[in-house]
């Protein structure tokens, strides 16, 4: 008597309905679509859309105006890294040259700076990064643009500063 509803015809219509709703493959996609899209607010694997781009556009801030004790990265100026080149162009709205005398980043490695350990050093000429490793001298460059993008535009206070890494970065997947 409990498993009467099991012989229903009303069971049988919703059950034949549901194989005939997942025996077919474009209407099994559309149901899902109506159903799952909705609750979730985004097509599948969306994700990787945010994820390929690399630089925030827009963080230039139009009130931010360097002062006199600030390096400026104008438009034609010579970056090496293309990461970085790519940051200014995408993030800070400055036009990159590709080649030219004189680079506005000078980067380089320097065996006497303890491991992960990095120098910078800013002067009218331009900026100086000498890290202990290549690794090191990319994370100077992550920090030059974690202060321009807290800067809100392409300019950096003059001065020599080394930092190392409190933490070791790792990474898992």
């Amino acid at each position: 008597m409990r498993w009467a509803f099991l012989s229903s015809p009303i069971f049988d219509i919703i059950y034949g309905m549901k194989k005939i709703i997942l025996s077919m493959p474009a209407v099994a996609a559309a149901f899902a679509a109506t159903v799952f899209l909705p609750a979730y607010g985004e097509e599948p694997y969306a994700f990787r859309g945010e994820l390929e781009c690399v630089h925030a556009s827009g963080l230039r801030k139009a009130s931010a105006k360097p002062v006199a004790d600030e390096f400026v990265f104008r438009d034609g100026c010579v970056v090496g890294d293309a990461d970085f080149a790519d940051f200014l162009k995408t993030s800070m709205g400055v036009k990159v040259a590709s080649d030219g005398s004189a680079p506005a980043v000078r980067t380089g490695v320097d065996k006497g700076l303890r491991p992960r350990e990095y120098k910078i050093a800013v002067d009218s000429s331009g900026v100086t990064v000498a890290g202990a490793d290549e690794r090191a001298v990319c994370d100077a460059l992550w920090h030059l643009e974690d202060v321009m993008a807290l800067r809100g535009g392409p300019f950096l206070k003059h001065g020599t500063e080394t930092r190392r890494p409190r933490f070791a970065l790792r990474v898992t997947h």
